[in-house]
């Protein structure tokens, strides 16, 4: 998957799994250059709680990398992914958020804010 993800966006502008079809925003936790990549030139990372959890794309909401994405200062933007097919809506997505992962009610504006700061900012 690495190896894809950089090859689909070489620019280093904007990358954002949910969208590139590369994943679903768990792996790049487990590679620090490509957390580095993503925290340093703040490409924004679509996370998928639900998602991740039902595709297997992680083993479980126990380890899912939410937390330390966030902690490691990549630009974390949560979505639905595919709403009906996941059984979530974006504000169940947040609960997750605050309820599993301890996201604070600052670190979830933050998250909101940088929802409309990437969904608005001009990457050409």
């Amino acid at each position: 998957m690495p190896a894809r993800c950089w090859d689909r966006n070489p620019s280093g502008k904007r990358w954002s799994a949910g969208q590139s079809g590369s994943g679903t925003g768990s792996g790049p936790s487990t590679i620090r250059v490509l957390v580095a990549h993503l925290r340093d030139r703040q490409i924004p990372l679509e996370v998928s709680i639900s998602s991740n959890v039902c595709t297997g794309s992680v083993a479980s909401l126990a380890v899912h990398p939410v937390r330390r994405l966030f902690d490691a200062g990549v630009p974390v933007v949560l979505n639905t992914d595919d709403p009906p097919m996941f059984h979530t809506t974006l504000l169940r997505e947040y609960e997750l958020a605050r309820d599993v992962f301890g996201f604070s009610e600052e670190d979830l504006r933050h998250t909101a804010a940088q929802s409309l700061r990437f969904a608005y900012e001009d990457v050409s």
